[in-house]
């Protein structure tokens, strides 16, 4: 800094210093172009998907930079949605989810995950979203069925069953047991028939 003049107050020197660092540190992304969508397309295209992608579909929107990751588990479809800002890898994409079928502590975590990996690992995209589908399956699987609806993820709020009975330990949606009660104008639990509160 002090050999171009900047301290000293040499003029053309200093001033050529102070254009010269800021062109340097105006915004990438307005140096970018807005065509990025043609690059998206080919990076997540040339990524080859695994076998074992069954009930994934990834499909990449070039005018917005964003590649959606629908996956469907036992009819419900959740869409993760990975937004890439003009100068990625610089800046972090943004990343949501919907329609998680875990609590919103854990999507959080899977989320925070992703980006980290995107990010500061520089990790491919589709090697992301496998890598999100690879946390929804283990959740999934080792999840047992709600005996009341026979289902492992609830058709109208996309839970996992959550509530458990004290006495036989089986977990149940809230919401059918719920229906349960009021059904049953009684608190017991549907199998066990042991008081539930």
């Amino acid at each position: 800094l002090r050999n171009c003049g900047l301290f000293r107050g040499q003029g053309n020197e200093a001033r050529f210093f102070l254009l010269l660092c800021l062109a340097y540190l105006k915004p990438t992304h307005s140096l970018l172009s807005p065509e990025r969508g043609g690059w998206l397309c080919s990076r997540v295209a040339c990524q080859a998907l695994p076998e074992w992608t069954w009930g994934l579909f990834i499909r990449v929107v070039p005018v917005s930079g964003e590649v959606v990751a629908e996956y469907t588990v036992e009819e419900t479809t959740m869409r993760l949605s990975i937004v890439m800002p003009l100068d990625w890898p610089l800046s972090v994409p943004s990343i949501q989810l919907d329609k998680a079928i875990v609590p919103s502590e854990k999507a959080k975590k899977w989320l925070l995950q992703l980006t980290a990996y995107l990010f500061h690992q520089n990790g491919s995209t589709v090697e992301g979203i496998m890598m999100w589908r690879r946390n929804v399956d283990r959740d999934v699987e080792g999840a047992e069925a709600c005996t009341i609806c026979m289902m492992t993820i609830h058709s109208t709020n996309h839970q996992l069953p959550k509530v458990k009975c004290r006495s036989c330990k089986n977990k149940f949606h809230s919401n059918c047991l719920y229906k349960w009660f009021e059904s049953s104008s009684q608190s017991t639990c549907p199998l066990c028939r042991a008081n539930f509160i």
